[in-house]
């Protein structure tokens, strides 16, 4: 994650598939959550996939909401990517 002036990105969040649906995402982010109000930030920001189902509905259960699309953002296949934010109060 990075913050800069009033907004946070969380850059990757990952969990191995063997430990998956163990609640550790929903850990991981809760406390970059945590460290983004800690550093001042009102907006958190990340992309994902626009084929990861699982994820995007992963980020909207945590209040996440979709604001935007990036064209081809992703490489390795090449794919766009859904820009999702929550607002930090």
């Amino acid at each position: 994650m990075r913050t800069a002036a009033d907004e946070s990105e969380i850059l990757n969040l990952a969990v191995e598939p063997e430990r998956r649906r163990q609640g550790i995402a929903s850990a991981l982010l809760a406390a970059a959550l945590v460290a983004a109000r800690a550093a001042g930030a009102k907006s958190v920001y990340l992309e994902v996939r626009e084929s990861n189902a699982v994820a995007i509905a992963f980020y909207r259960s945590s209040g996440f909401e979709p604001t935007g699309r990036r064209a081809r953002y992703y490489q390795d296949p090449p794919e766009a990517a859904v820009v999702m934010s929550q607002a930090l109060f």
